[in-house]
């Protein structure tokens, strides 16, 4: 198997993957809603409603464009290598660039949901929303993590 069919199919495997993180985060947000009155978990449970509907729509859209992203690279490579250098590498350095973002925005989440922990005990409802996010966000750090990893080695 070539690296680029490599790359892409591990893409493909990992958003599957989100999607099944989705389904579990938006059902545990339906058992928080559904069995526990309280403002605090309802607020984790839209959290994690808003995070599945998130990940599902990224996903989705990886798991539909990964085969004809190794169609297109493959023919790069095939008829015309220099746009390789010119399309593919640029796009996939702006990838990585939004990586470094979204880590910013996980790890905001994260000390965000620790500080509403703390410190929103008379506001349950915004405290859960934060909390929640600070678990989604600690989440998505692991899972972002993986897929920068991987989108670096296929860079080099």
């Amino acid at each position: 198997m070539n690296e680029v069919r490599k790359y892409f199919d591990a893409e493909w495997k990992e958003c599957v993957l989100g999607i099944g993180i989705g389904v579990v985060a938006a059902v545990k947000g339906a058992i928080l809603l559904a069995y526990y009155p309280d403002p605090l978990y309802h607020g984790i449970a839209y959290s994690f409603f808003a995070a599945a509907l998130a990940i599902s729509f990224i996903c989705t859209t990886v798991i539909i464009r990964a085969p004809k992203d190794i169609v297109r690279v493959n023919a790069m490579l095939a008829s015309d290598r220099s746009r390789i250098a010119s399309e593919e590498i640029p796009r996939m350095e702006a990838v990585l660039r939004h990586f470094v973002i979204y880590r910013y925005l996980e790890i905001t989440a994260i000390i965000v949901g620790i500080g509403a922990y703390f410190l929103l005990n008379e506001w349950p409802l915004v405290q859960g929303i934060f909390i929640g996010g600070g678990i989604m966000g600690l989440i998505f750090v692991v899972f972002d993590f993986f897929a920068e990893t991987r989108g670096k080695r296929y860079l080099s």
